[in-house]
């Protein structure tokens, strides 16, 4: 890991899939992931990444886009529809590789902008566990976005919904 990023404290028991049917990409995120203490699912195919999401919890999905059968785009619109609200994370062997990821939520006030990438911030104060989530997915994201020499952006203003912009280098 670079020096100027900081492996997020507390990963033990955050749950991430991969799901990249490259072998050894897959297995170098998970070796990667694995020895900041973070837990790893590894699934090879589109179909079984779906069912997988739909049947267990997990904090954010490392979704590769060019996969057989079910292809990561496929996938991530399906579980969208469904109401998934776990970080994904869509993984391409490209030069440069620009996602983004929007919702018609409530949006945000700019002071949130940059404290919601903190581990455990919540806008809603009221929200908890129980309702969803556990303040973790976007420091995770932001945090492997980071160490794979890339950024994330957030456009977002209240009553206009959000706009995650995710850059890497190929």
């Amino acid at each position: 890991m670079p020096d100027n990023i900081k492996q997020p404290e507390g990963t033990k028991g955050v749950r991430i899939l991969v799901v990249e049917d490259e072998r050894k990409v897959a297995q170098a995120l998970q070796e990667g992931l694995e020895a900041s203490q973070y837990e790893v699912t590894v699934t090879h195919s589109g179909e079984e990444g779906f069912f997988l999401v739909n049947e267990q919890t997990f904090d954010l999905v490392l979704l590769d886009l060019m996969l057989p059968g079910r292809d990561g785009l496929e996938v991530l619109t399906t579980l969208r529809k469904r109401g998934l609200q776990t970080p994904v994370l869509i993984l391409t062997a490209k030069d440069e590789v620009a996602v983004e990821v929007r919702d018609d939520g409530p949006g945000m006030a700019p002071e949130h902008h940059l404290r919601i990438f903190e581990r455990f911030y919540r806008v809603d104060k009221e929200r908890s566990r129980a309702i969803g989530g556990a303040g973790l997915g976007l420091a995770i994201a932001k945090w492997a976005v980071e160490v794979n020499g890339g950024r994330i952006d957030l456009d977002s203003a209240p009553g206009k919904g959000s706009v995650f912009s995710i850059v890497l280098p190929g």
